[in-house]
């Protein structure tokens, strides 16, 4: 019902005899708001892989008129709570439609069942489920999925090697008939962690010793405490500003330090960053060379914005970019042309620096290949990846022997014809 030749609004619908579960429900926000295809009738259960707003942000539409039980982890639940409250003030800030309002976000809530890793749920009479550990971001879980007769894999979004902030995803499932994975990287490889993380911390370094700045754009939930933790690690001796909503993130997720790989060295990253609290400090963290992670990552909106905007005409200034930029956002305009181009504004920064380094919390084009033979499924669909990702991720996988299905929107299969 989404996430079909494209990256965002992922939404499975399974059904089992006369029972429905969803599993996600989520939006893709570029010039408007798009919704995955509208569920027809009443659900037994709706289960979230993790809180990102393209897996989750369209969820509290449904509940504009059910009271169905929601399924998370539970560092998931504070995460929808803060995510979709900023997309309800972004998308009124930004003139979208309001798809849905305050009230049935607070219904959802009302109806969420945490659950966390290892434990087994039923969710009706023929369907029960498990999560496990998808190493993407903070409380995200694949989903094991049992009827009376298969069993099925979801992966969400999946990081099948460790991070600073979260282990490889969980490997030790047996039996799996349908899989139903991303192929966002499903082309191509990241860089090498290691030698990455050497690189932007040394670039980093290379413009505060110039007296410089670095502004790193990023996003809210993990990248931000990711990027935070990389620049700890390498023992970074200038200062390092936090601003927007990743402090609320932040503090959500020293909540859950079971959910975190190092939940020691990830507080004392955090207890070093200097929070930033108003126009005043957003001022003096550039009147000294430091490092700024703030919001957006797209650098579409959030006090990113306003960084850059003091940025112009300083002498050995830095935006280095930390995640995916998609084609269109400011971010990639930046990128490609040294124009920062937002709202009415059109501006030339051609003395400024820009890099991008990519800290992907997917898995890169190995990482799910071995992901793929490990579960040894019957039956792959792939979703959540344009289609020039997906295509040779599929035949690969067509090579092994696995039947492989590209999905259109809409479309319905019955998984007793494949396996």
């Amino acid at each position: 019902m989404g996430a079909c030749k494209e990256v965002g609004r992922a939404a499975i619908l399974v059904e089992e005899q006369k029972e429905h579960v969803l599993l996600d429900y989520g939006v893709r926000m570029n010039d408007e708001t798009l919704l995955p295809l509208p569920v027809k009738g009443m659900l037994d259960g709706i289960i979230l892989s993790h809180a990102h707003l393209d897996h989750s942000g369209a969820i509290p539409l449904l509940y504009k008129k059910t009271e169905t039980p929601c399924y998370m982890t539970p560092p998931s639940l504070p995460l929808i709570d803060l995510l979709v409250q900023d997309s309800i003030k972004v998308a009124r800030l930004k003139g979208f439609e309001q798809i849905f309002s305050h009230g049935h976000l607070k219904r959802l809530i009302r109806n969420i069942i945490p659950l966390g890793y290892g434990r087994q749920r039923r969710v009706c009479s023929g369907i029960e489920f498990c999560f496990q550990d998808a190493g993407h971001i903070l409380g995200s879980a694949t989903v094991n999925l049992k009827t009376h007769k298969h069993s099925l894999l979801f992966t969400g979004d999946i990081k099948y090697s460790d991070t600073r902030l979260h282990t490889a995803a969980y490997d030790g499932y047996k039996g799996i008939d349908v899989m139903i994975t991303e192929a966002t990287y499903g082309d191509r490889e990241h860089p090498n962690r290691k030698e990455l993380e050497k690189k932007f911390v040394e670039s980093c370094r290379n413009v505060c010793d110039s007296n410089g700045n670095v502004l790193v754009p990023s996003f809210a939930v993990g990248r931000a405490q990711e990027i935070l933790s990389i620049l700890e690690g390498h023992n970074f001796d200038y200062p390092v500003y936090m601003d927007g909503m990743s402090k609320k993130a932040s503090e959500i997720m020293l909540q859950f330090p079971n959910y975190i790989r190092d939940a020691k060295e990830t507080n004392s990253a955090l207890k070093k960053a200097i929070w930033v609290e108003g126009w005043k400090m957003r001022k003096e963290a550039l009147e000294e060379p430091s490092v700024v992670i703030s919001t957006a990552g797209f650098l579409q909106g959030g006090p990113a914005v306003s960084y850059l905007f003091r940025m112009k005409g300083l002498p050995n200034q830095a935006v280095y970019f930390v995640g995916y930029q998609p084609e269109g956002e400011p971010g990639q305009r930046l990128i490609d042309t040294k124009r920062f181009m937002f709202e009415d504004y059109d501006l030339d920064y051609k003395e400024l620096e820009v890099g991008y380094f990519e800290f992907s919390a997917h898995s890169g084009k190995k990482e799910l290949q071995d992901y793929v033979k490990k579960m040894d499924p019957k039956v792959v669909f792939f979703i959540h990846g344009e289609e020039e990702q997906i295509k040779p991720f599929a035949k690969w996988t067509e090579e092994l022997g696995i039947t492989s299905i590209v999905p259109k929107f809409g479309e319905k299969f019955d998984v007793e014809k494949y396996l």
